[in-house]
């Protein structure tokens, strides 16, 4: 990434005119420039600046950096315009509601709050091809997913797996887990203040999107989905400290188990709210 003063100092005046292209299309979007310099700055290669600026999608990029640091007027761009791309290419997999729902959901904590370990998915964006096209492969790759060919969704959209072509491996650690796993979740959702159980009522029992709850809660729907994401993420890893702490698993055999909770997760939540 070359550094943001020597660019600055070689290439003034024509990073300014990009900055400013940039702000005129979307004039109330709020960024520092010196933010939307360095973010830009990370996205050069430095051999051929003049080339390389006349070929990003200089817009989208503010747009993205916009969301990135959390601007409201840019998360509800992408809530009006781009979420709309998501739910497109989440029907090319299954067209149910319930699913749809489900997918713009994981995309807006992917790209906006990080999903574990992984940072932002937002910040990959490099501004070579156009953001709704990037988003329509996110949202595709996120749908396949969590509805592999393998899986079948009733009526609401909840999760079966079906009774062939599982993992013989897989279906013997999932009888050995059961049975500690039921206890272990039953045991996070309890130690859930009774405020995080209602949001999660919401989402997984009645089925609510997360636009419908931010109008409940009175929060921004980005705010709502970080939420219902942080808690999933707090469930999982309760339910991970609590099955090492019982069981003489390898770590292979724990991620595998986190794994398979993870794809029936729903499932798991609403029955136990139920």
């Amino acid at each position: 990434m070359p550094e943001l003063s020597a660019l600055l100092q070689a290439h003034e005046a024509l990073l300014i005119r990009a900055v400013d292209t940039a702000r005129r299309a979307w004039p109330a979007l709020r960024v520092d420039p010196t933010r939307f310099l360095g973010y830009l700055a990370e996205r050069l290669q430095g051999e051929d600046i003049t080339s390389e600026l006349a070929q990003l999608h200089l817009a989208d990029l503010y747009l993205a950096c916009a969301a990135a640091a959390g601007d409201t007027a840019a998360l509800s761009v992408f809530e009006a315009t781009l979420m709309a791309e998501v739910g497109a290419a989440a029907a090319r997999v299954d067209a149910s509601p319930w699913f749809v729902d489900e997918v713009k959901q994981v995309v807006r904590e992917r790209l906006f709050v990080g999903v574990g370990d992984a940072p932002r998915k937002i910040l990959q964006y490099a501004g070579r091809g156009p953001l709704a096209g990037w988003i329509r492969v996110t949202a595709l790759r996120t749908a396949r997913n969590l509805r592999p060919d393998d899986r079948r969704r009733d009526d609401r959209g909840v999760s079966r797996l079906a009774a062939t072509e599982r993992d013989p491996a897989l279906e013997l650690l999932r009888e050995r887990l059961r049975g500690p796993f039921e206890r272990a979740f039953a045991a996070a959702l309890a130690a859930l203040p009774q405020s995080d159980r209602n949001l999660l009522r919401l989402s997984y029992l009645d089925g609510l999107t997360a636009r419908q709850i931010a109008r409940i809660e009175n929060v921004h729907e980005t705010t709502a989905a970080r939420r219902i994401a942080r808690l999933r993420d707090r469930i999982l890893a309760d339910v991970r400290r609590d099955l090492a702490a019982e069981l003489s698993l390898s770590e292979a055999e724990l991620d595998s188990a986190i794994r398979a909770i993870r794809s029936e997760l729903h499932l798991s939540i609403a029955r136990l709210l139920a």
